[in-house]
């Protein structure tokens, strides 16, 4: 997943594909189906791969075989087989689900105006579709354009108030935008939906250290290696400044270096 600014944790979402046949396929070609369908219910996307490949050896134009195993790629990362399969659908017949996806591709893979093209396609077909709002204010702020971010992600919690994911997305566009109270109004809020996000504690002590108060970036830092943050470089920001604070006792002892 691409990296932007540092102090950016993005929350990034995948759409499901409905489970509806909407091409005439043989039964052949259903069997093969519905076996790979039941192995993406178990998480066993390598698998079901294979089965959604020879569904389409038997039927070569069944759209909805073909976004499934886009959705199959995509959550084994292998993002442009999945743009790949998607665009060899007409754009007419993709579910919003399949461009949303299509859009979370082409941004795993850094093509930003690509990302915000068929994310916006996937919001015009469904406007309420829950992780298309999300990823698409997520591509603009990656696109250094917080100003259309924000519109999107305040439709998205407006829709969908216990949304964390996107109460924290907007409070990044709205930190790239200089309204840092506002920002942090929007990581209280995430956190209250989910307290045990070690990012959105991140995000809040970021703001503090640049507003100056120690104390309360000290406390969200702690807070971010308490609950298991995993980045390297967050993490060693958080230890530094805990250090620096004379806060080192708040460091997991395995955190701590000389």
């Amino acid at each position: 997943m691409m990296k932007f600014i540092m102090f950016i944790t993005i929350m990034l979402l995948l759409a499901m594909p409905l489970c509806l046949l909407s091409d005439t396929i043989s039964e052949a070609a259903y069997e093969k189906f519905k076996v790979g369908e039941e192995l993406v219910g178990k998480g066993n996307y390598e698998e079901a791969v294979g089965y959604f490949k020879a569904a389409l050896d038997i039927n070569p134009g069944a759209a909805v075989i073909k976004e499934w195993l886009g959705f199959c790629y995509i959550n084994l990362g292998r993002y442009q087989e999945a743009i790949d399969t998607y665009m060899s659908v007409h754009s007419t017949k993709l579910s919003a689900d399949s461009l949303a996806n299509l859009g979370f591709a082409y941004y795993n893979l850094g093509n930003n105006a690509s990302a915000i093209a068929y994310l916006t396609k996937a919001v015009d077909k469904d406007p309420q579709h829950k992780f298309a709002l999300n990823n698409l204010g997520l591509a603009y702020i990656a696109n250094r354009d917080p100003r259309e971010a924000e519109p999107v992600l305040r439709k998205a919690v407006e829709l969908y108030p216990d949304f964390y994911e996107a109460w924290n997305n907007l409070g990044i566009a709205l930190k790239l935008k200089g309204e840092f109270e506002e920002a942090l109004e929007c990581y209280d809020k995430a956190k209250s939906l989910n307290p045990k996000v070690a990012e959105t504690y991140y995000n809040i002590a970021v703001i503090y250290k640049v507003k100056g108060n120690n104390k309360l970036a000290g406390d969200n830092f702690a807070a971010y290696l308490r609950l298991g943050g995993i980045d390297t470089a967050k993490v060693k920001e958080a230890v530094n400044f805990l250090r620096d604070i004379g806060r080192l006792g708040e460091v997991p002892k395995e955190l701590r270096y000389e």
